[in-house]
């Protein structure tokens, strides 16, 4: 709003005492009818003239004196309802008691009481919707009828990104079905439904209702937008799928085994104790292959329901790594093995202890599986980038180039024949992927033929 010259001028002084002008002015209004009515008595009484005119400046001065006065209580009186306009309530100043103009500056000051607690009401009232909104771990966002961000709660941020308020809907979500959907609500439809997908940091399938919100009384219209993560049902579904398929391929083999020596024992070797021995304990291998299967296989599906969900908690490396190494002690010994270890005096990363336990046990198992008997598996844990780096060495067979990409597959053995008969399940390295990127952290392999094979893993430090 422009405010003109004369009212800025108003706002910084009061009436009379620096405006000469204005007093004259209302001075002449004053001065011209009692001009005429003690000119009238001088002409028509025996009132000198001298009389007259000093009775007339006496009554001038007087009522002048008095709308200068009653004018300086009605100025503080606008400048109150001035500042309540602008939020800057303030009590008017003191007037006559029991004249009008104290009580309408009485009645001001009531009203500046009131204007004031209902705005600390409404800030309050703000401030407590804003909480609780924060503390909902569905995403939220609310925006005006121009599309412009009035408020993120907390799990849209960390969703979406630090998305400024003010900016448009579109510099949070850019997908063109929900900023379709966004616009047909503000024209008025009905609510609407709309799905997109985000790749970064994994792969998510998430689900957008935008609503209009009642409108308040003289406020603009308001529209939420909500926010459901479909990946865990989504992602169940899959699991099902894939566990089914999972379990009939590679159980198959084993389960055909089984049969086959259920068959012999019940025949053949029904009256051959040495041999009822030996098929035992190819049965035992069996079963014991197939639980280690179907314990992998429970343990992937769990990694994988809950990839997308970062974890919070603060692990120290080091102790992890110990334990890994204290554990696959044994497994060294049997193969005339060592491990070394390399480690700094602490690294304290941002993860699942049990799972960063599983991730590096798989590496360091695969390390003692696959390297030559005699030598040594190297731990190694540094810093660089901000990320704890773990590289797990092997000297080893090596891994043939072409097979580097497809080792964190499920099922995929580079030597299947080893593999078995090494233990192996094929879904090792699947676990490793999967917890590598639930922590935000990154899986790197390298291998030399013939010389051994590393695999390096990067996980973010914890904050301080």
């Amino acid at each position: 709003m422009t405010v003109k010259a004369e009212d800025q001028h108003d706002a910084a002084r009061p009436p009379f005492l620096p405006f000469p002008v204005r007093a004259v002015r209302q001075g002449l209004l004053i001065a011209a009818p009692t001009a005429a009515l003690f000119g009238g008595f001088a002409a028509n009484t025996d009132v000198s003239p001298a009389t007259a005119l000093f009775c007339w400046l006496g009554v001038n001065a007087l009522a002048l004196a008095l709308i200068q006065r009653q004018m300086r209580q009605l100025w503080r009186m606008r400048q109150a309802v001035r500042r309540l306009s602008r939020d800057q309530a303030r009590g008017v100043a003191e007037t006559e008691a029991g004249s009008e103009s104290s009580n309408l500056a009485a009645e001001i000051d009531r009203l500046s009481a009131d204007l004031v607690g209902e705005r600390a009401r409404a800030v309050a009232g703000e401030a407590a919707l804003r909480a609780v909104l924060d503390s909902l771990q569905l995403p939220v966002l609310i925006f005006d009828a121009g599309r412009q961000l009035r408020f993120l709660n907390l799990s849209a941020r960390d969703l979406l990104g630090q998305v400024p308020e003010g900016r448009d809907f579109a510099a949070a979500l850019r997908n063109p079905d929900v900023l379709a959907a966004v616009d047909r609500v503000i024209r008025g439809g009905a609510s609407e439904d709309a799905e997109f997908r985000i790749y970064q940091p994994v792969p998510r399938r998430l689900r957008v209702r935008i609503e209009a919100l009642p409108a308040l009384s003289g406020a603009s219209r308001s529209f939420i937008a909500m926010i459901d993560d479909l990946t865990d049902s989504e992602r169940m579904r899959e699991m099902r799928s894939d566990f089914v398929a999972d379990v009939s391929h590679e159980l198959r083999t084993p389960l055909a085994s089984v049969l086959s020596i259920v068959e012999t024992l019940n025949g053949a070797a029904r009256d051959d104790p040495k041999a009822q021995q030996r098929f035992l304990k190819m049965l035992e291998e069996q079963a014991r292959r197939m639980a280690r299967i179907v314990e992998d296989l429970l343990s992937l599906s769990r990694i994988e329901m809950h990839e997308h969900q970062a974890p919070t908690g603060v692990t120290q490396l080091n102790d992890v790594l110990r334990n890994v190494a204290e554990v696959c002690q044994f497994a060294a010994r049997e193969r005339d093995m060592r491990l070394e270890i390399d480690l700094p005096e602490r690294l304290d990363v941002v993860g699942d202890s049990h799972e960063l336990t599983r991730l590096f046990q798989n590496l360091v198992d695969n390390a003692l599986k696959y390297g030559d008997r005699g030598t040594a598996v190297r731990i190694h844990a540094s810093v660089a980038r901000n990320m704890a780096r773990v590289a797990v060495s092997d000297r080893g067979p090596g891994i043939p180039r072409e097979h580097i990409p497809r080792l964190t597959e499920r099922f995929y053995r580079v030597d299947k024949g080893r593999s078995r008969a090494a233990g192996g399940t094929g879904l090792g390295l699947a676990i490793v992927k999967h917890v590598v990127n639930r922590h935000r952290g990154e899986l790197k392999i390298s291998s030399v033929e013939n010389e051994g094979s590393t695999f390096t893993v990067e996980l973010p430090l914890a904050p301080g």
